[in-house]
């Protein structure tokens, strides 16, 4: 029976990640920023951490939160640009899963303030009888 390589693909995530990278250089070269040597690395790996993959998510994502609504027309929402329109994709898929974060956080804020509310209207023996 032949052997198979297919479990050393890299994954969704690692793809993603990959994909990221390509945006995020893609991004400072137009802006005329630095790319670091870490990040020139970055681009020539398959293979990456979650603690990897969230600085370089991170990164993208505040570049592209500080620039000017003229910026980011001429940067994300060139139509002219295939580069441009994939980093668009990008932009548009992190802001939903963001807003889709965010709003996960707040709901289960607002679940946490209002059991203590509850508990804080039990007497200490409706507590215990409740097992709390």
């Amino acid at each position: 029976m032949p052997c198979f390589s297919d479990y050393m693909e890299p994954s969704y995530y690692e793809l993603e990640i990959s994909k990221t990278i390509k945006n995020l250089i893609y991004s400072k070269k137009e802006l005329g920023l630095e790319i670091s040597q870490e990040l020139k690395e970055a681009s020539s790996n398959i293979y990456f951490t979650k603690k990897e993959g969230d600085k370089w998510v991170e990164e993208l994502c505040s570049l592209l939160k500080s620039l000017s609504t003229a910026q980011e027309d001429k940067l994300v929402y060139n139509a002219k640009s295939s580069d441009s329109r994939k980093l668009a994709d990008w932009w548009e898929e992190h802001q939903e899963a963001d807003n889709k974060r965010i709003a996960d956080e707040n709901k289960k804020t607002k679940q946490e303030e209002e059991r203590k509310m509850a508990l804080s209207k039990l007497t200490p023996e409706e507590i215990k009888l409740l097992g709390l």
